[in-house]
């Protein structure tokens, strides 16, 4: 997103980016504490990921509107009832693994 969508699509949409992110950031930290390393990675890359962004824009073909087009709301629904049952079977593979 950071290097494909317009600042105005991404402040529109930030609420419901920063709580998506938010979920998987969570479901991700119980499954693998290891990785909150990687955050400080992406705080390290930044200045990279902005300068693709302006070599990436500065060759933009395709419309911002229409690359934002192809951005679907994310389904809550379908990835809770995903990761939650994954999260059992891992608990169930963990205890399994630990006996």
């Amino acid at each position: 997103m950071i290097k494909n969508v317009t600042p105005v699509f991404f402040l529109k949409n930030l609420p419901g980016i920063l709580f998506t992110e938010t979920l998987k950031i969570g479901a991700l930290l119980l499954r693998c504490p290891g990785a909150i390393r990687a955050i400080g990675e992406i705080v390290r890359i930044l200045p990279r990921i902005l300068e693709k962004r302006r070599v990436i824009q500065s060759k933009r073909i395709v419309p911002p509107d229409e690359i934002e087009q192809r951005f679907v709301p994310f389904d809550y629904k379908q990835w809770v009832k995903t990761h939650l049952l994954e999260w059992k079977k891992y608990i169930a593979f963990r205890k399994a693994d630990t006996t």
